[in-house]
């Protein structure tokens, strides 16, 4: 035997199973000599001790510290021992046959052969220990396995430790073929221990009625237990694969689903099933739950740590207990109403009719939904009987009530209120339940999907039922444990709160009076030592004198916030209800007893007090406005207003250690400064409103007053004001309390401030002696007042300075000293009187805003008298206004640079359309900045006055040649566009012309606008060159500048000034003007002057042959150009007779139109007469008959000219006067008189009658038959209808 030496080792007997042979048997006894002992005398002495061992090995683990192998044998019979062992080998199992036969194996003489060994009795009884058993190779090793049996076989062992190979070591270059050989060995050690662990039940006589699992399972390996990682896909892998599938799992037999039980003698007798047969439940499934389970399903009866086992390796077969199965078989068995109160009957569901089990089975249910852990999630759980009712019995979760309204979760407090929602009420151990409590008060998804409805403070709003009494202490502490339960904390005076429970008279208050629960905004929710404090009102605080005074009362007791309150009439809860912790309150589980107040606090410390006071008497006094100031005495407010000054002062103490900003914080620094304080910032905007509608605050009369309207205090006495309003307070208040008026808007005035607010205003109102007496001391101390900014600003715009006329104000006058403003403004009040005209006067009026020098501002103002003066005379200006406006204009384009804000030598800017110049202002406009009027500013504002001297255009005058005017920049016209637009805009001087860079800013548009050019050229067109009227003025030269002008600005000109210029004769030919339309490269000489070919074109630069092209200029005239000039003559000639040349080129461009192929006469083509000028085709005629042109009423027909050839008049189909002429009788003009016209008429009527009609179809019918015998009946046109319908008019 292989394994011999090793089991001689271990105990001195043993019985044997082979795995080839599938057999148990115990052997004889065969006595050996070892060491001339018997063996049946030898036996093991175990050294004391020794941790963990049971006689073979040490305790667990393999590593410093491992126990030794016994070392000593007894010998002698002192004790004997019988041990029965169990022992499996296995050859040649999987790959560790091929690897056997490898050459770098089989010359070692490796054999695949691994035996497991397991004691299985020792003098008849189970041994008490099996873990820590070591590994033998044949003979025991230093390293433990951790497995409950002996593992022995040929491994490969490291080198000096002696330890079983399992992971590479790269120290030992044989590692990799040991491991690999030692992990093909385990396939035969996993093969070897589960044929032993088969062979268990038939030998240990299982299962019986007495026997206990662990007999068994003690010899099944755990994760937990081995000592080393790499056994688990080794050893502990293939092995439960192997047992899955084999009747090796103690089952317990559950009861028959149609109620019944097994019978007797099978549920004495436990069997064995496969793994498949049965459900493995988790070991957290214990208690009544775990024999739930056992009853209604086919469970293993397994140790806890194999269940584990099982559950985490998962071999085949293996069915988890889980939540699923459970909803299932709950929704299979109890959803049949007929058959539910029966199985409910049974024992087997005995455990239903307890709700903290139906809650425990619930519990289990709910396991996998937790964070969408299944499809559906808490929807899964409806339609389950696990819903114990307030009632009694048992509901379906998702099933709403009787009532058809959902059932309701509520805590034994909240039932308690709501007596007349018991029958909706689930079972108070819902709330109470250790892990479904939380799903019951605060999962609103669980809620959702059970159809429950949670006591919210809605809900409960919605179901409280009023009291017909006052209700108790006691009602009212369940009310509002209830309302901070369903809120999660102290009840606020929120919207929803005042919403829901504002009528609800629930609201205690100290006086022991309930009022409703919408007045809790403005009652004040204090606990009792901060109502019980007392605040600090003495006079002595306050001014020395008023202590002092002969008539001082008393030193008062210190009011109390209680007491104050009272006083003012503002409502206080009653303190047992006010909470100073909301811990208890946020947790659910908190008991009853334990909570102590419900509303929150509106302070829960002394330095918290002064915000919370302020909010509540402003809420009250805006909600009500029933406050008892008039009550409150001077103590009572100096109290007040000293808590709320001491709690600002130590804000701005906290504020100065952080370096703060003094005033409007953003909301982090907002935040911060509460944090740091420890409560609300007293002068917020919301709180510093409600504090200057208090009236705490002492005025100079000595009453009470608001700091609503604006409030002053005056420190220092003023010469010329004296404060008795109650606008002003008493200076004479504690530093603290300043500190808090200040903050809270009131001002301290200074001597400037007195003057700017109340003297500056009603200066015209004061005596001349005290205006004097004022004017001198704003003299004298202006060097402190100048520092004033509110001050100078009044004194600029406050009329205090005498004029000729009267007061101006300082920025309404102009230096004399300004030659420039004394001769615009000469002769009016804009200059100060002689008395404030010296230099300390002068001087002070400057920086006041008095005009000193011509800068924007003045030269704007400057500009404007000019307009007033020209625009005051209905005729031309006179020239006084136009010697102000040259000089004007004179200055500004002397001072162009400083005023416009660009340097003379600017880059030139582009100027094609008219537009605001917003570029940055340059270095030599920064001075002209102090009027506060910028350069693009400035400008804008001055090329809208008219104020440039120059000449309305006429357009029968040249250039500045019209009657004197003032413009405006944007209205004139540069000098050098002058060609283009003098007759009908005004011409800039050239030598006012400004730098071309400022063109545009002045709003002088280079080039002109298209607008202006066109009317211009139709102007110029109503001329001919012959009776050309502007001398100097060259034709040549003023068509070329509009041609260059057209030439060099093509975007400028939209389609319709195009389709206008080409209708205008711009172009001179010689000494005539023509369209372009009619300008051709080349031109029959017979069509001028009407046509002219382009060598003709005599302009001063000529235009292009391209531009020209594009206005309209063809090749050769062509039969549309004859006609189109046809057309066009008519209208140009209509009242104008022709010259020589023009009539016969008139002639010639018919013949020469009529010749052309496609040629079609149109009636308003041009045709010459015999006067000399032209007319229509249509009203043309050849005179044959001039008697009866005569008669032919006067211009409604023209004789033609006889020039016309017969062919030309054949072509144009010119009619004969005796063919177009029709002699009638006219009406208008007839000699009949009235009754011979009366008997025309009725002759008329006669023949268009039936009578008529009838004679004259009978005589015509006569004629016919007389015509042609042959004829039957008169024809139809001779038939009295017919003839009727022919003399029809």
């Amino acid at each position: 035997f292989f394994f011999l030496p090793f089991l001689l080792f271990a105990r001195s007997s043993a019985s044997f199973f082979s795995a080839s042979s599938s057999m148990s048997f115990t052997p004889p006894v065969h006595p050996s000599a070892v060491g001339g002992t018997s063996i049946d005398h030898i036996d093991l002495a175990i050294e004391e001790g020794v941790e963990g061992g049971d006689g073979l090995g040490g305790g667990k683990g393999a590593g410093a510290g491992a126990p030794s192998l016994p070392h000593k044998l007894v010998a002698g019979t002192e004790e004997h021992r019988q041990c029965r062992w169990v022992v499996s080998e296995a050859l040649a199992v999987e790959g560790s046959r091929a690897l056997a036969l490898e050459p770098q194996y089989a010359g070692l003489g490796k054999v695949p052969h691994a035996a497991v060994a397991a004691q299985v009795a020792c003098d008849g009884a189970p041994p008490t220990r099996r873990e820590g058993r070591c590994f033998g190779a044949p003979l025991p090793l230093h390293s433990c396995s951790g497995l409950p049996v002996y593992v022995f076989g040929q491994f490969e062992l490291s080198s000096p430790g002696r330890e079983v190979l399992l992971i590479p070591d790269a120290a030992e270059p044989r590692s990799l073929s040991a491991v690999a050989w030692n992990r093909a060995l385990f396939a035969c050690v996993a093969a070897a221990y589960a044929a032993l662990l088969k062979g268990l039940p038939r030998m240990l006589g299982l299962p019986t009625s007495t026997s206990s699992p662990g007999s068994m399972y003690g010899f099944w390996p755990l994760s937990a237990s081995v000592a080393h990682e790499e056994l688990l896909p080794l050893l502990l892998g293939p092995l439960y694969r192997s047992l899955s599938t084999q009747p090796l799992f103690l089952a317990i037999p559950r009861d028959l689903e149609d109620g019944t039980s097994e019978p007797a003698s099978r549920r004495q007798r436990p069997v064995l099933r496969r793994l498949e047969d049965g459900v493995v439940c988790p070991p957290a499934v214990s208690g009544e739950l775990h024999q739930f389970v056992q009853t209604h399903f086919t469970s293993f009866d397994l140790p806890p740590s194999l269940r584990e086992e099982l559950l985490t390796l998962a071999p085949p077969g293996t069915r988890p207990f889980s939540p699923a199965e459970l909803r299932a078989y709950l929704k299979r068995k109890l959803t049949d109403p007929k058959k539910r109160e029966k199985r409910l009957a049974h024992r087997a569901w005995a455990g239903m009719h307890s709700a903290a089990f139906c809650l425990e089975l619930l519990d289990f249910c709910i396991g996998d939904l937790q964070g969408g852990g299944a499809k559906g999630g808490f929807a899964n759980l409806v339609g389950l009987l696990l819903l114990p009712l307030a009632s009694g019995g048992l509901a379906y979760v998702g099933q709403a009530s009787r009532g058809g309204e959902p059932h309701v979760v509520a805590t034994v407090q909240q039932q308690t209120l709501l007596p007349h929602l018991r029958s909706r009420f689930v079972s108070p151990e819902c709330t109470a339940h250790e892990t479904l409590g939380a799903y019951f008060l605060h999962n609103d998804e669980f809620l959702r999907a059970a159809r429950l409805q949670s006591v919210t403070l809605s809900f409960f709003a919605q179901q409280l039922q009023p009291l017909q009494m006052q209700p108790s202490a006691t009602y009212l502490h369940t009310v509002w444990q209830t309302m901070g339960r369903s809120a999660g904390g102290a009840i606020k005076p929120t919207p929803e709160v005042v919403e829901l429970f504002g009528s609800k008279t629930l609201l205690p208050l100290r006086s022991g009076q309930a009022v409703a629960v919408g007045e809790l905004s403005s009652t004040l929710a204090l606990p009792a030592p901060l109502l019980q404090l007392e605040l600090d009102g003495a006079a002595s605080h306050w001014a020395p004198q008023a202590s002092q005074a002969a008539d001082a009362e008393p030193a008062a007791a210190r009011p109390r916030v209680d007491e104050l309150m009272s006083t003012l009439a503002v409502p206080v809860v009653d303190p047992a209800f006010v909470c100073v912790d909301e811990a208890p309150l946020k947790d659910q589980t908190a008991a009853a007893e334990a909570l102590a107040g419900y509303i929150a606090a509106d302070a829960t410390e002394p330095h918290q007090l002064a915000p919370a006071l302020v909010d509540k008497l402003g809420a009250r006094d805006a909600a009500h406005g029933a406050l008892e100031w008039s009550q409150l005495s001077r103590d009572g407010s100096r109290a007040l207003l000293g808590l709320f000054a001491e709690h600002h002062v130590r804000e701005e103490a906290v504020a100065m250690a952080q370096d703060w900003p003094p005033a409007d914080p953003d909301a982090s620094t907002e935040e911060a400064r509460e944090a740091a304080n420890g409560s609300p910032r007293l002068v917020s905007a919301g709180r510093a409103a409600a504090l200057k509608r208090m009236p705490l605050y002492e005025s100079v009369q000595g009453s009470l007053v608001p700091l609503e309207p604006r409030r002053y205090l005056l420190p220092q006495r003023h010469p010329f004001f004296t404060p008795r309003t109650d606008e002003f307070l008493t200076p004479t208040a504690p530093a603290p309390v300043l500190s808090l008026l200040r903050a809270l808007g009131v001002e301290s005035l200074e001597d400037a401030d007195v003057f700017e607010k109340f003297l500056l205003p009603a200066f015209g109102e004061a005596s001349l002696e005290r205006q004097e007496a004022m004017r001198r001391h704003l003299l004298a101390n202006w060097q402190r007042l100048r520092q004033h900014d509110g001050v100078r600003a009044a004194l600029s715009r406050t009329r205090f300075v005498p004029t000729a006329f009267g007061l101006l104000a300082p920025s309404e006058l102009l230096d004399p000293r300004n030659n420039l403003l004394s001769y615009i403004f000469g002769g009016e009040d804009r200059f100060p009187a002689q008395q404030c005209s010296t230099e300390e006067w002068l001087a002070m009026l400057g920086a006041l805003g008095m005009k000193t020098q011509v800068d924007r501002d003045a030269f704007l103002q400057c500009a404007r008298k000019v307009e007033a003066l020209g625009a005051s005379t209905s005729d031309r200006p006179p020239p006084d206004v136009l010697s102000r406006a040259g000089l004007l204009a004179t200055h500004l384009v002397d001072n162009l640079t400083t005023l416009a804000g660009a340097p003379a030598d600017a880059a030139p800017v582009s100027s094609e359309e008219l537009v605001d110049d917003d570029a940055a202002a340059s270095p030599a406009e920064a001075a002209a900045e102090a009027d506060g009027l910028s350069a693009p500013d400035f400008c804008t504002a001055l090329r809208g006055i008219r104020f440039v001297p120059s000449h309305a255009p006429v357009a029968s005058l040249a250039p500045h040649e019209g009657p004197p005017t003032l413009a405006s920049l944007e209205e004139c016209a540069l000098h050098t566009d002058r060609h283009l637009v003098w007759t009908v805009s005004p011409l800039l001087k050239e030598e006012w012309a400004p730098p071309r860079s400022l063109w545009a800013r002045l709003g002088l548009v280079h080039p002109p606008p298209c607008d202006r050019v066109v009317s211009h050229a139709h102007n110029l067109s109503q001329f001919t060159a012959d009776a050309w009227p502007w001398e100097g003025q060259p034709p040549e030269e003023v068509f070329g500048a509009l041609w260059l002008y057209i030439s060099q600005n093509p975007s400028l000109i939209g389609p319709e000034a195009r389709k206008r210029l080409c209708e205008l004769p711009t172009v001179l030919c010689g000494a005539a003007l023509v369209k372009p339309s009619r300008i051709f490269r080349s031109c029959f000489p017979f069509c001028q002057p009407l046509m002219q070919p382009l060598s003709a074109v005599s302009l001063s630069p000529p235009p292009t042959p391209e531009v020209l092209l594009g206005m309209g200029m063809g090749e050769e005239p062509q039969l549309h150009d004859f006609v189109a000039l046809l057309r066009e003559v008519l209208r140009e000639y209509a009242c104008v007779r022709l010259s020589p040349s023009e009539r016969r080129a008139l002639l010639g461009i018919l013949e020469q139109a009529t010749e052309c192929r496609g040629f079609r006469p149109r009636a308003d083509m041009a045709v010459p007469t015999v006067e000399g000028g032209v007319a229509p085709l249509s009203s043309s005629v050849i005179n044959d008959a001039p008697d009866l042109l005569r008669r032919v009423r006067p211009g409604s027909l023209q004789a033609a000219s006889p020039a016309l050839s017969l062919e030309v008049r054949a072509a144009l189909k010119v009619r004969r006067l005796s063919e177009a002429v029709r002699e009638e009788l006219s009406r208008e003009e007839s000699d009949l008189e009235p009754v011979e016209l009366a008997r025309a008429e009725e002759l008329g009527l006669r023949i268009r009658g039936a009578g008529f009609a009838r004679a004259a179809a009978a005589l015509l019918a006569s004629e016919a038959a007389r015509r042609d015998p042959a004829l039957q009946a008169a024809p139809q046109r001779l038939r009295p209808e017919a003839i009727v319908e022919a003399l029809a008019p």
